[in-house]
């Protein structure tokens, strides 16, 4: 069974030989005109404009060489018909041949190269340059180059649109991708020279040298022909053929030079450039943030399907191995980190309830707080307050860490903590420690973990949430923005949980008189944005106290 990649050149190769003949044949009947017309660069043109400088040059030369046998004066012209292929391909596959403009100058340019370059040859054959002749070959040219252009550009476009990009991918080793994604990869250069621009450097320094060698070599062994007194006639008549011989060699060397070149070019590029670049773009534009991202990097990756057959292939599977392997890992990576953040959470919840316990007056504070900061935090990023600061993270890192917030208060002796009246002053001096000995406990465990989000969090608004906008309140009397947010929006939260909550000491304030102290204090107490915020949430607020009446919620249920 034939693979894909061979079925690929056997039509590429097919393509172009039928090229070749419709060359051949335009030869035949030009010839037959009188030489009035060429018809020889049709097939050439075809197969430039559809698959690319390599194939189109191959054509031309092996046209030039077949038809050379018809018309044996045209294996002077090899380069002609080659330069007229790589013109062909460059404005082709720039879309210049979409415009009227750009089409006549396009005629105009494989018309000079038909005719000035064809007067040169002739002038290196013969020694005589004629300038009338040289205006004549151009007008020549131009009706000839016009009318095969006109050929090839309506077989191009009479062709199907999948038959036309199956020529156009023959030489791809991968699956072909886009023009666009192409042009990326060529803007993305990120090093001092490409392994492409190398490959084309040593192929001109190499193509040079054996055309020089090769020129010089037959130039060397004429002239020791004309020298050689063995047979003088021979030698004589020799003599008048030189300089045609040297501009053929010329001629057939340079345009098997281009050749050289281009085989060269395109089999690194199909081989070697594309396949290297494509994974580097792949590779580049990875997606890490979720599953189905992942998945999907991938698919892109697998998608693209190199068959190079050699190292190249070998570093793409291996490559491609390394990737699946690294997803796997990274989700099985994925699923224990939130096994641990689940677990993480609840030891944190574990420790809130045993402060809490400790404390008979407060009734499921930590939970109730911590529902009341989540609703804080997302209607000020709903209403365009720090945006800044109010990430997906950072929302996430304070509603785990709110409900350590009086962490401390397990330093606090029960007698205070539990006792059924007012504190004294003394009393309440003690009670506002619970903000440093929090700090202290959640420094420790940040010592432990440096590195910790949600831990820092902890211990910002452990420490400050009795702060107060004007900076009237403690351990520190920080004011204004140099609250930590997370503090400030505790402080709110913590305030109004304490107002609308039964105590010994105290009745719990109604819905509506706990926001207008909120509302009040705005600005002195609170930050006025969390305050406008969290007064903005009140139906949400609302619906939230009257659930914690007989519904005990989890830090889980309230991100969201």
């Amino acid at each position: 069974m034939i693979k894909r990649t061979q079925w690929a050149w056997l039509r590429g190769i097919l393509f172009c030989l039928g090229a070749v003949v419709l060359n051949v044949v335009g030869t035949i009947i030009g010839s037959r005109l009188g030489d009035i017309f060429y018809f020889d660069t049709i097939g050439t043109m075809i197969v430039a404009a559809v698959s690319g400088y390599f194939p189109g040059i191959l054509v031309a030369l092996l046209s030039n060489i077949l038809t050379s046998v018809i018309v044996p004066s045209r294996a002077y012209y090899a380069i002609i018909n080659v330069l007229i292929a790589v013109v062909t391909t460059y404005f082709y596959n720039r879309g210049y041949l979409r415009h009227m403009i750009t089409r006549i100058l396009y005629v105009l340019i494989i018309a000079f190269f038909g005719g000035a370059l064809s007067n040169l040859i002739e002038w290196g054959i013969s020694g005589h340059l004629v300038a009338e002749q040289l205006g004549l070959n151009l007008l020549h040219n131009i009706p000839d180059k016009i009318i095969c252009a006109m050929i090839a550009y309506a077989v191009v476009h009479a062709m199907p649109m999948h038959l036309r990009e199956m020529m156009h991918n023959v030489g791809w080793m991968q699956n072909p991708v886009s023009d666009r994604v192409l042009k990326e990869i060529r803007k993305d250069r990120s090093r001092h020279m490409s392994i492409g621009t190398k490959i084309v450097i040593a192929l001109i320094v190499a193509s040079v040298a054996i055309a020089v060698v090769v020129v010089t070599i037959s130039v060397s062994v004429f002239a020791e022909l004309m020298s050689s007194d063995v047979d003088i006639g021979n030698a004589e008549r020799l003599q008048g053929f030189e300089r045609e011989f040297i501009v053929q060699v010329i001629s057939m060397c340079s345009g098997f030079l281009v050749l050289i070149l281009a085989a060269g070019i395109w089999l690194a590029k199909y081989h070697i450039i594309y396949p290297l670049n494509t994974m580097v773009y792949r590779s580049k534009r990875f997606d890490f943030s979720d599953e189905q991202s992942r998945i999907h990097n991938v698919e892109k990756i697998r998608d693209v399907g190199i068959r190079t057959g050699d190292e190249i292939e070998n570093l793409y599977f291996a490559y491609l191995q390394s990737i699946e392997e690294t997803m796997v890992n990274f989700t099985y990576m994925n699923q224990r980190t939130e096994e641990l953040d689940k677990f993480q959470s609840g030891l944190i919840m574990l420790l809130a309830d045993l402060v809490e316990n400790r404390d008979s007056s407060s009734g499921d504070h930590v939970r109730k707080t911590a529902s009341y900061v989540a609703i804080a935090l997302y209607k000020m990023r709903e209403m365009g307050f720090y945006t800044d600061q109010l990430t997906d993270k950072f929302i996430s890192d304070v509603i785990k860490s709110a409900p350590l917030h009086d962490i401390g208060k397990i330093q606090i002796p029960d007698a205070i903590l539990n006792k059924p009246a007012r504190l004294t002053d003394e009393e309440f001096e003690i009670m506002k420690k619970h903000t440093v000995f929090g700090a202290a406990v959640l420094q420790q465990a940040l010592d432990t973990l440096p590195y910790s989000d949600y831990l820092r969090e902890a211990k910002n608004l452990t420490a400050h949430h009795h702060e107060k906008w004007d900076g009237t309140g403690y351990p520190d009397g920080l004011a204004g923005e140099d609250i930590p947010l997370s503090a400030r929006v505790m402080a709110v939260a913590d305030v109004f949980d304490a107002l609308v909550s039964k105590r010994c000491y105290k009745e719990p304030y109604s819905f509506e008189d706990a926001m207008e102290i909120i509302r009040k204090d705005a600005g002195t107490h609170f930050d006025p944005k969390v305050a406008e915020a969290f007064l903005a949430a009140a139906d949400e607020v609302r619906a939230t106290s009257e659930r914690y009446m007989d519904m005990a919620y989890t830090t889980k249920d309230i991100i969201r």
